[in-house]
């Protein structure tokens, strides 16, 4: 209990300074979970929105935001790009964004992130999951092509160990680097040699 008061004040402390700075807290971690129109009344209207669904937001005191959303339109997923070094680590990167996270949400950092900036991605590990899985004729031809049996494809899907790709918006089975690449819907996209991405989050 005291390490947690003691954990809070620190975060608080942080907050303090970082206004005396004229780095106001952003709040955006009040914004989790919210549906799109909250979410878009606190960042704007995104600078783009991607193929894959992701939308792009500009916010002083940040290279840029970028979120993903659910079937239901209520925020999902949301990485922080702040400028190389700008930022002391995680705690200050969640300091910028608004602070304690709600229940059930968890934080990654990382520095340099996959764009080159520093990232901070807030995620809800419980929504990250594959659905059932489907069959395409790209992923069989990457098989062919790859060298990729079908009973090391299965072992793959059976016993690798599941990440979420928050660039591709979609989910990896890995092990002994070789991996496959699944889409939100259970859509088994491709098969790939090579190791765990620095940007993965384990599930």
């Amino acid at each position: 209990m005291t390490e947690r008061r003691y954990g809070i004040a620190f975060l608080v402390s942080l907050g303090l300074v970082a206004i005396a700075f004229g780095q106001e807290p952003l709040l955006a971690t009040q914004l989790l979970g919210k549906p799109l129109v909250q979410v878009e009344t606190a960042l704007g209207k995104p600078r783009h929105v991607a193929r894959a669904g992701e939308r792009y937001y500009k916010k002083d005191g940040f290279v840029r935001i970028v979120a993903t959303f659910s079937a239901q339109k209520t925020l999902e997923s949301v990485t922080f790009q702040f400028a190389p070094g700008e930022i002391d680590g995680e705690r200050a990167a969640l300091v910028r964004v608004g602070g304690s996270l709600p229940t059930g949400w968890t934080s990654k950092w990382s520095a340099p992130g996959e764009s080159n900036n520093d990232e901070l991605f807030l995620f809800r590990p419980a929504t990250v999951r594959p659905k059932p899985l489907a069959l395409t004729r790209h992923f069989l031809e990457r098989m062919r092509e790859r060298g990729v049996s079908e009973a090391q494809a299965i072992d793959l899907l059976e016993r690798g160990q599941l990440f979420y790709d928050p660039k591709g918006d979609s989910y990896i089975r890995w092990k002994q680097n070789l991996y496959v690449v699944l889409t939100r819907d259970g859509v088994l996209k491709t098969v790939v040699r090579g190791p765990i991405a620095r940007r993965w989050q384990p599930l």
